[in-house]
Protein backbone atom coordinates (compact mmCIF):
# COMPACT_ATOMS: atom_id res chain seq x y z
CA UNK A 1 0.00 0.00 0.00
CA UNK A 2 0.96 3.53 -0.31
CA UNK A 3 3.60 5.15 1.24
CA UNK A 4 4.71 9.15 2.30
CA UNK A 5 7.39 9.88 -0.63
CA UNK A 6 8.36 13.20 1.50
CA UNK A 7 8.73 11.70 4.37
CA UNK A 8 10.41 8.40 3.53
CA UNK A 9 13.49 10.52 1.58
CA UNK A 10 14.13 12.99 4.37
CA UNK A 11 14.35 9.77 6.52
CA UNK A 12 16.46 8.30 4.08
CA UNK A 13 18.83 11.24 3.91
CA UNK A 14 19.20 11.42 7.92
CA UNK A 15 20.47 7.00 7.49
CA UNK A 16 22.68 8.01 5.03
CA UNK A 17 24.88 10.67 7.39
CA UNK A 18 27.25 8.45 8.49
CA UNK A 19 28.94 11.55 9.83
CA UNK A 20 25.69 12.12 12.12
CA UNK A 21 24.38 10.24 15.77
CA UNK A 22 22.85 6.70 15.48
CA UNK A 23 18.58 7.51 14.84
CA UNK A 24 16.53 7.53 18.08
CA UNK A 25 13.53 5.21 18.45
CA UNK A 26 10.86 8.14 17.52
CA UNK A 27 12.66 8.11 14.13
CA UNK A 28 13.13 4.73 13.29
CA UNK A 29 9.55 4.03 13.89
CA UNK A 30 8.23 7.19 11.08
CA UNK A 31 10.74 5.85 8.90
CA UNK A 32 9.25 2.50 8.88
CA UNK A 33 5.78 3.69 8.92
CA UNK A 34 6.52 5.76 5.52
CA UNK A 35 8.08 3.19 4.18
CA UNK A 36 6.21 -0.30 5.30
CA UNK A 37 4.59 -2.74 2.53
CA UNK A 38 1.59 -4.59 3.37
CA UNK A 39 0.98 -7.97 2.26
CA UNK A 40 -2.28 -8.75 1.09
CA UNK A 41 -1.48 -12.86 1.00
CA UNK A 42 0.78 -15.29 3.20
CA UNK A 43 2.00 -18.97 2.76
CA UNK A 44 2.37 -21.78 5.20
CA UNK A 45 5.73 -23.41 5.59
CA UNK A 46 5.19 -27.06 4.98
CA UNK A 47 7.58 -28.96 6.92
CA UNK A 48 8.59 -32.74 6.28
CA UNK A 49 10.48 -35.36 9.15
CA UNK A 50 8.51 -33.51 12.01
CA UNK A 51 7.33 -36.57 13.31
CA UNK A 52 4.10 -34.74 14.67
CA UNK A 53 6.13 -31.54 16.57
CA UNK A 54 5.52 -27.81 15.85
CA UNK A 55 8.38 -25.74 14.54
CA UNK A 56 8.80 -22.26 15.03
CA UNK A 57 11.07 -19.41 15.59
CA UNK A 58 13.14 -20.46 12.12
CA UNK A 59 15.97 -19.10 10.80
CA UNK A 60 17.41 -18.98 7.69
CA UNK A 61 21.15 -19.35 6.42
CA UNK A 62 23.12 -20.06 3.55
CA UNK A 63 25.48 -22.74 3.18
CA UNK A 64 27.41 -23.63 -0.20
CA UNK A 65 24.80 -21.30 -1.81
CA UNK A 66 21.82 -23.44 -0.50
CA UNK A 67 19.22 -21.44 1.62
CA UNK A 68 18.37 -23.62 5.01
CA UNK A 69 16.60 -23.70 7.44
CA UNK A 70 17.09 -23.75 11.68
CA UNK A 71 13.84 -24.04 13.74
CA UNK A 72 12.71 -25.04 17.02
CA UNK A 73 10.80 -28.27 17.14
CA UNK A 74 8.88 -29.35 20.11
CA UNK A 75 5.62 -31.05 20.79
CA UNK A 76 2.65 -28.59 22.13
CA UNK A 77 1.22 -30.67 24.57
CA UNK A 78 4.79 -30.69 26.62
CA UNK A 79 6.09 -27.43 26.32
CA UNK A 80 9.78 -28.56 27.06
CA UNK A 81 12.38 -31.01 25.81
CA UNK A 82 12.73 -28.34 22.68
CA UNK A 83 15.64 -28.88 19.82
CA UNK A 84 16.88 -27.63 17.08
CA UNK A 85 15.78 -29.11 13.23
CA UNK A 86 17.50 -28.22 9.99
CA UNK A 87 15.60 -28.08 6.98
CA UNK A 88 16.44 -27.95 3.13
CA UNK A 89 13.80 -26.66 0.62
CA UNK A 90 12.27 -29.40 -1.76
CA UNK A 91 9.42 -28.88 -4.54
CA UNK A 92 7.15 -27.24 -2.11
CA UNK A 93 8.41 -28.72 1.11
CA UNK A 94 10.86 -27.73 3.69
CA UNK A 95 12.35 -31.69 4.17
CA UNK A 96 14.34 -32.10 7.72
CA UNK A 97 18.47 -33.21 7.36
CA UNK A 98 18.94 -35.99 9.59
CA UNK A 99 22.33 -36.88 9.54
CA UNK A 100 23.70 -33.42 11.36
CA UNK A 101 23.69 -33.14 15.17
CA UNK A 102 20.60 -33.68 17.60
CA UNK A 103 20.90 -30.43 19.83
CA UNK A 104 18.43 -29.83 22.80
CA UNK A 105 18.58 -26.09 22.37
CA UNK A 106 15.97 -23.49 21.80
CA UNK A 107 15.57 -20.98 18.88
CA UNK A 108 18.82 -21.43 17.22
CA UNK A 109 20.60 -19.15 14.82
CA UNK A 110 23.17 -19.29 12.55
CA UNK A 111 25.73 -17.02 11.18
CA UNK A 112 29.58 -17.58 9.36
CA UNK A 113 32.48 -16.10 10.41
CA UNK A 114 35.97 -16.96 8.73
CA UNK A 115 34.21 -19.15 6.01
CA UNK A 116 33.05 -21.15 9.49
CA UNK A 117 29.18 -21.92 10.44
CA UNK A 118 28.82 -20.32 13.52
CA UNK A 119 25.48 -21.79 15.39
CA UNK A 120 23.94 -20.84 19.16
CA UNK A 121 20.79 -21.77 20.78
CA UNK A 122 19.11 -21.31 23.99
CA UNK A 123 19.66 -24.47 26.65
CA UNK A 124 17.70 -24.21 29.74
CA UNK A 125 18.82 -25.63 33.14
CA UNK A 126 17.25 -26.10 36.92
CA UNK A 127 17.98 -23.91 39.70
CA UNK A 128 18.11 -24.35 42.89
CA UNK A 129 15.17 -22.66 43.90
CA UNK A 130 13.28 -24.57 40.97
CA UNK A 131 13.37 -21.99 38.25
CA UNK A 132 14.35 -22.09 35.07
CA UNK A 133 17.56 -20.74 34.10
CA UNK A 134 18.87 -20.54 30.48
CA UNK A 135 21.82 -19.33 28.72
CA UNK A 136 23.10 -19.09 25.17
CA UNK A 137 25.77 -22.08 23.96
CA UNK A 138 27.31 -21.98 20.46
CA UNK A 139 29.03 -24.37 18.23
CA UNK A 140 31.51 -24.14 14.83
CA UNK A 141 32.22 -26.28 12.49
CA UNK A 142 33.32 -26.12 8.38
CA UNK A 143 29.63 -28.27 7.90
CA UNK A 144 26.77 -28.87 9.93
CA UNK A 145 27.96 -32.60 10.51
CA UNK A 146 31.45 -31.39 12.19
CA UNK A 147 29.45 -28.99 14.50
CA UNK A 148 30.96 -28.71 17.66
CA UNK A 149 30.27 -26.78 21.43
CA UNK A 150 33.32 -24.02 22.16
CA UNK A 151 31.93 -21.57 24.61
CA UNK A 152 28.72 -20.54 26.59
CA UNK A 153 27.58 -17.05 27.12
CA UNK A 154 26.66 -16.16 31.15
CA UNK A 155 23.86 -18.00 32.64
CA UNK A 156 20.50 -15.93 31.94
CA UNK A 157 21.84 -14.10 29.03
CA UNK A 158 19.79 -14.75 25.38
CA UNK A 159 20.02 -12.38 22.83
CA UNK A 160 24.12 -13.08 21.94
CA UNK A 161 24.83 -12.34 18.45
CA UNK A 162 28.36 -11.84 16.26
CA UNK A 163 29.05 -10.52 12.46
CA UNK A 164 32.36 -10.94 10.95
CA UNK A 165 33.06 -6.75 10.25
CA UNK A 166 34.52 -5.67 7.08
CA UNK A 167 37.68 -4.84 9.40
CA UNK A 168 38.22 -8.66 10.04
CA UNK A 169 37.41 -7.81 13.59
CA UNK A 170 34.36 -9.74 14.95
CA UNK A 171 31.27 -7.88 16.41
CA UNK A 172 29.55 -9.08 19.38
CA UNK A 173 25.97 -8.12 20.62
CA UNK A 174 24.97 -8.97 23.72
CA UNK A 175 21.83 -8.29 26.39
CA UNK A 176 22.92 -8.41 30.02
CA UNK A 177 20.29 -8.28 32.22
CA UNK A 178 19.98 -8.06 36.55
CA UNK A 179 21.46 -5.55 38.75
CA UNK A 180 22.38 -2.56 36.89
CA UNK A 181 21.29 -3.92 33.91
CA UNK A 182 17.53 -3.81 35.00
CA UNK A 183 15.30 -5.70 32.15
CA UNK A 184 17.70 -5.75 29.71
CA UNK A 185 20.54 -3.22 28.12
CA UNK A 186 22.42 -4.08 24.82
CA UNK A 187 26.08 -4.57 24.94
CA UNK A 188 28.80 -4.79 22.17
CA UNK A 189 32.37 -5.24 22.06
CA UNK A 190 34.76 -6.68 18.74
CA UNK A 191 37.48 -9.13 19.08
CA UNK A 192 40.06 -9.93 16.89
CA UNK A 193 39.14 -14.06 16.70
CA UNK A 194 36.43 -16.17 18.07
CA UNK A 195 38.95 -17.89 19.90
CA UNK A 196 38.98 -14.25 22.38
CA UNK A 197 35.47 -15.47 23.60
CA UNK A 198 36.65 -17.87 25.66
CA UNK A 199 38.87 -15.73 27.96
CA UNK A 200 36.74 -12.33 27.50
CA UNK A 201 33.05 -13.88 27.49
CA UNK A 202 32.45 -12.30 31.14
CA UNK A 203 33.67 -9.39 30.81
CA UNK A 204 32.42 -8.87 26.90
CA UNK A 205 29.03 -9.38 28.08
CA UNK A 206 28.84 -6.72 30.56
CA UNK A 207 29.40 -3.94 27.85
CA UNK A 208 26.33 -1.70 27.28
CA UNK A 209 24.93 0.46 24.78
CA UNK A 210 28.03 3.69 24.63
CA UNK A 211 29.84 0.86 23.10
CA UNK A 212 26.86 0.51 20.11
CA UNK A 213 26.96 4.59 19.88
CA UNK A 214 30.92 4.56 19.28
CA UNK A 215 30.99 1.55 17.01
CA UNK A 216 27.65 0.64 14.79
CA UNK A 217 29.11 2.49 11.59
CA UNK A 218 30.54 -0.78 11.32
CA UNK A 219 27.32 -2.30 10.20
CA UNK A 220 24.57 0.79 8.59
CA UNK A 221 21.18 -0.03 9.30
CA UNK A 222 19.06 0.47 6.46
Amino acid sequence: MGSNPSSSANMEQKIENKDSLPLNCVCLVKDFEARKTFFESAQKFRFEGVDGYDVYNISPFRVDNEILLVGRMEKRERGTGSHLGFFKKERESWVRINDVPNLQLEDGFVTTINNEIILGGVETYSQHNLDIGYRTVFYRGRDLKSLSQFTTGPDMMKDIRFIELPSGYIGVCTRPQGENNGKGKIGYIELKTLDDLNAATNITMQCHLRSILKHNRHHPLQ
